[in-house]
């Protein structure tokens, strides 16, 4: 994980993960303060968005999940690799995790 502070943005960081999920694995369902930004390099995701259908997405496709949305990360059946991309108030939590 990239974590920078922004000297153009006081008060803020960068937050980079290159983010690796096996086959078929499910992360914590979470949302975060801001908005994350998901890009697809290897393998598949499925994305779950509370109150929205499943969405599948492919190398090379990207998806931006809104400030504050839960949302439950899962791996394709390859698994999937993914650069994942947020800005952050300093001090604000990375994620919060949900209980379904």
């Amino acid at each position: 994980m990239f974590d920078q502070a922004l000297e153009s943005a006081v008060a803020n960081r960068l937050i980079v993960t290159d983010l690796r999920l096996a086959p078929d694995a499910v992360g914590v369902t979470h949302f975060h303060p801001w908005e994350e930004f998901l890009y697809v390099i290897e393998g598949s995701a499925l994305l779950e968005i509370a109150g929205e259908p499943p969405q599948t997405l492919l190398p090379g496709e990207r998806f931006v999940i809104p400030a504050r949305v839960v949302h439950t990360p899962r791996a394709g059946p390859q698994g999937v690799r993914a650069i994942v991309v947020r800005v952050h108030l300093e001090g604000d939590p990375v994620s919060t995790p949900v209980t379904p």
